[in-house]
C-alpha cells in the first residue's frame, strides 16, 4: 500500500509539473475541467449522539493518523458561477484513542454466551477506515472569480474497516435491565491482563453523508481546498450492535487540486 502512495504521488506531481497551458485557450472557459487532487483527512467514527458517551466524568485523546488522499475530479461548468463536480478519491481515515469512561456498556463477546456488560476505567480504541469515496456537489464562485463554496453528498465504499478497543485498567459490571449492578463487580482489568475486543466483523462496508467546503485558487491551475463530511450510516452493520450508540463517520479534509483540463 505504501509504494501505490508513493506511486500515485510521484504521479501526481509529475502531471502538474510538466502539464502546459496553451495560451489560445487560457481565458476560455472548458465545459468539463479534469483534476488531480491530493489530501489529508482528520477524523474517524464519532459516538453519536454524543451526548450518550460524552457527558458525565468520560474524558478521551485523540491521535490522527495522517495518510495521502488521492484522487480525480470531474467539473462539469454551468456558467460563469456555477458548476457541478462529482470525484473518486481513495484514503484510509485512522484515530487512535485513549479514554477514561464513567460507564461503557458494550457486548463481551469474550464470554460465553455473549453479554452486555459495563466497564468504568481506562480504555484504549484503534480504528482505521480505507475507502473508496465519491463526492457530488454543486460550486458557486464569488465574482473574484478564485473564491468558492460548494456543499453537497458523498457514497464511500469500505474495505477491510478495523474497530479494536482495549479496555486495560478498570473494573467490570454485569449489566442488569439495562444499567450497571455497581454492587457487586464482575471483575477487574489491569495492564497485565487487558480485555481486548475486535469488532472488525462487525463493521459496515458503505457509507452516505454530506459535505460542505470553501475553495480557492492560489495558482491559475492550483487550488487548496478545506471541506467538513459527515455520514449517516452507521460503522456497524445492521443487527451487529455491539454498543448502546451508534458511531458516524466524521472528518475535515484539507487538499490541493491541479487541473489537467480547465
Amino acid at each position: 500500500m505504501k509504494k501505490l502512495i508513493v506511486l500515485a504521488a510521484s504521479l501526481f506531481f509529475a502531471i502538474a509539473a510538466t502539464a502546459g497551458e496553451d495560451p489560445e485557450t487560457a481565458s476560455k472557459q472548458a465545459a468539463l475541467s479534469i483534476g488531480v487532487h491530493m489530501g489529508m483527512d482528520i477524523g474517524a467514527a464519532v459516538p453519536w449522539p454524543p451526548g450518550k458517551v460524552m457527558g458525565g466524568e468520560n474524558k478521551m485523546k485523540a491521535t490522527p493518523r495522517l495518510t495521502p488522499a488521492l484522487g480525480l475530479s470531474f467539473t462539469k461548468n454551468l456558467d460563469k458561477r456555477w458548476s457541478l463536480t462529482l470525484e473518486a478519491t481513495y484514503k484510509v481515515v485512522e484515530l487512535d484513542a485513549k479514554a477514561w469512561v464513567e460507564d461503557q456498556t458494550f457486548v463481551d463477546r469474550n464470554d460465553d454466551p455473549w453479554q452486555w456488560v459495563s466497564f468504568r476505567g481506562t480504555a484504549f480504541t484503534e480504528m482505521s477506515f480505507p475507502m473508496l469515496e465519491f463526492p457530488f456537489y454543486a460550486s458557486y464562485t464569488f465574482k473574484n472569480g478564485n473564491d468558492r463554496v460548494f456543499l453537497g453528498g458523498y457514497y464511500a465504499r469500505v474495505f477491510n474497516a478495523k474497530f479494536t478497543t482495549t479496555p486495560y485498567k478498570g473494573m467490570l459490571f454485569n449489566v442488569i435491565d439495562g444499567k450497571p449492578d455497581y454492587d457487586h463487580p464482575k471483575g477487574s482489568v489491569s495492564p497485565d491482563n487487558p480485555h481486548t475486543h475486535n469488532f472488525n466483523d462487525a463493521m459496515s462496508k458503505w457509507d452516505v453523508g454530506f459535505l460542505a467546503g470553501y475553495e480557492r485558487n492560489i495558482f491559475p491551475r492550483i487550488t487548496l481546498s478545506g471541506r467538513f463530511s459527515m455520514g449517516f450510516n452507521d460503522i456497524f452493520q445492521s443487527g451487529k450492535k455491539y454498543l448502546t450508540y451508534s458511531m458516524l463517520h466524521m472528518r475535515g479534509t484539507v487538499a490541493v487540486s491541479y487541473a489537467i483540463i480547465k
